[in-house]
């Protein structure tokens, strides 16, 4: 049976990190890298037992890479601040840890985004799959500013997990435009811009979530959330023309 650490980056996430401390509680080994947090994201990490390092913040990936190779585990359960495991997600895992071939592995899990006081269920936001199971041995984040990935040093076969993810990502709305804000600085340079795709894609992608996704059986929250994210592709693209002409 492999033994797991449970490996998690944050900052400033003190309105989080116990409640997602609390669903790990099956695993062997927490290993927290913090970005030199100033509020109290790490006094509760020790009182789960975690073993926190601290370190200035560089990428996504390069973060998680970091927490890898200090866990003493070679099977990595990788999550957020603002994740928790569900018990049927628990229990899979624990099965998978059973497995005598872990390394020809790797493992993705349905995750289901908490929003405006409801759960997700359409618009293409569930289940929305993420590897988050694997042997470190094999496996590294890359160095993308934004949506970094897993790279794979040998083939392995990717499996899915039965339970959920539970994400609560969003606070209220405030919070969701901030996060979008924040992630089109980090993508602005990245790729180069687009005026076709800042016209055309945001109408396109509420469509497709709303319309083609069912988003609408999320009432008014599903609305919401189609809404923003076609404004999440204009803010985009809008911080790479801002970028462009500070160039020109």
């Amino acid at each position: 049976m492999e033994k797991i650490s449970a490996v998690i980056i944050t900052f400033n996430e003190e309105g989080n990190i116990e409640r997602c401390l609390k669903s790990l509680d099956f695993v062997d080994e927490i290993v927290v890298v913090d970005s030199n947090s100033d509020d109290r994201t790490t006094e509760i990490a020790k009182k789960f037992g975690a073993k926190i390092f601290k370190r200035d913040f560089t990428t996504y990936g390069d973060q998680k890479n970091f927490g890898n190779e200090k866990a003493k585990n070679k099977m990595i359960l990788s999550i957020d601040a603002d994740e928790v495991v569900s018990e049927e997600l628990k229990r899979s895992i624990v099965e998978v840890s059973k497995i005598k071939d872990f390394s020809e592995y790797a493992y993705k899990i349905p995750r289901r985004t908490w929003y405006l006081n409801g759960f997700l269920n359409h618009g293409g936001y569930y289940p929305e799959y993420k590897i988050r199971i694997f042997n470190r041995e094999h496996c590294r984040w890359d160095n993308k500013k934004l949506h970094e990935g897993l790279i794979f040093s040998k083939e392995v076969k990717i499996k899915k997990l039965k339970g959920d993810l539970y994400h609560y990502s969003y606070k209220n709305l405030k919070e969701h435009l901030e996060r979008i804000i924040k992630y089109a600085e980090l993508d602005k340079s990245e790729r180069k811009f687009s005026f076709f795709k800042m016209i055309f894609s945001p109408p396109f992608r509420f469509f497709k979530s709303y319309f083609l996704k069912l988003g609408f059986l999320d009432g008014m929250r599903g609305l919401i959330f189609s809404i923003f994210s076609g404004y999440s592709i204009f803010i985009r693209e809008a911080k790479k023309y801002e970028e462009k002409i500070k160039k020109d």
